[in-house]
């Protein structure tokens, strides 16, 4: 069963907030994309056929909010750090 678009939206916060309490606590050892990628999925098969690209959108802006993009060559793996990648700002969420 699908969730409501409210459900993805507290998921994909959580998702957020638990990405970042991990970079913060493993700041040079953290390696938060099985863990990450595994809820990110979870969060995609819960989404309804008119959420999949709002839900899609959502995942990409948190990964570029932390300066981080999907691995080369690569629609579904789990995202590598880019070297010397400036910081990202905070801005406005999706």
């Amino acid at each position: 069963m699908h969730q409501t678009r409210t459900a993805l939206v507290r998921r994909l916060q959580a998702l957020e907030d638990g990405l970042d309490r991990r970079i913060e606590q493993n700041l040079d050892t953290a390696d938060p994309w099985p863990e990450f990628e595994d809820k990110a999925a979870a969060i995609r098969q819960a989404a309804a056929a008119k959420d999949r690209e709002y839900v899609g959108l959502r995942i990409h802006g948190i990964l570029a909010r932390h300066g981080l993009a999907p691995a080369t060559g690569a629609h579904h793996q789990s995202p590598s750090l880019p070297r010397n990648a400036p910081q990202p700002r905070t801005g406005a969420r999706l």
